[in-house]
């Protein structure tokens, strides 16, 4: 991922944190998604949540497992799942 795709990434997780903050789960859902899509770790695993509890989508066990185990091919920092 590039320095400009991680820094929109990182732009539009801000932003759903802000819409979770206030509530608005469905929109805030759709930007997490948005920024786990570009690679984004952290986003990943707030969509994976979502699909644990069922927040603004259908509660999905295997999607769950998938995106709270995403990391970038690129971070070799930690191993997958470390938060």
């Amino acid at each position: 991922m590039s320095t400009e795709s991680t820094a929109d990434a990182e732009t539009v997780f801000r932003k759903a944190q802000e819409l979770a903050k206030n509530g608005e789960t469905e929109e805030a859902f759709r930007l997490y998604m948005e920024a786990a899509e570009t690679g984004h770790p952290i986003a990943a695993y707030m969509v994976g949540q979502h699909y644990a509890v069922g927040a603004a989508v259908e509660k999905n066990e295997r999607e769950s497992m998938f995106w709270t185990h995403m990391l970038p091919p690129t971070d070799t920092s930690r191993p997958r799942g470390s938060w």
